[in-house]
């Protein structure tokens, strides 16, 4: 079984895939939260420098395909 969080990912994926000229990001799983998640995360809510480099390059490449 899904979690609630999975469950919603994939509904806004679906929606996403049918309204047109929407675009989801899926930025889920860009930050690790294993034993180096300190290099990723400033706090348990901001990415650090090194985490919002790697959010940053998602956003660039979904722009660099529309």
């Amino acid at each position: 079984m899904w979690s609630k969080e999975r469950a919603l990912h994939v509904r806004q994926c679906a929606i996403a895939a049918l309204r047109q000229p929407v675009n989801y990001l899926g930025l889920r799983e860009t930050l690790t939260n294993d034993s180096e998640y300190k290099k990723y995360w400033g706090n348990e809510l901001h990415p650090s420098a090194r985490g919002f480099d790697l959010v940053t390059a998602k956003f660039a490449n979904l722009s660099s395909t529309l």
